[in-house]
């Protein structure tokens, strides 16, 4: 049955979710960032220089 919980437990996960990223570590985001704009890119030899 509906215990009438919904709300609080959902905004109870928002704000731990948000805590969590005020105390992320900023040094580990920008390197996940860097990572993540880094990747190497794999080029099909045949399309190269086709636009």
């Amino acid at each position: 049955m509906y215990t009438g919980t919904l709300i609080k437990e959902i905004m109870a996960i928002v704000e731990r979710s948000e805590a969590r990223i005020r105390d992320a570590n900023p040094q580990n985001e920008l390197e996940r960032w860097y990572a993540s704009q880094h990747q190497s890119v794999h080029v099909d030899a045949d399309l190269v220089g086709v636009a």
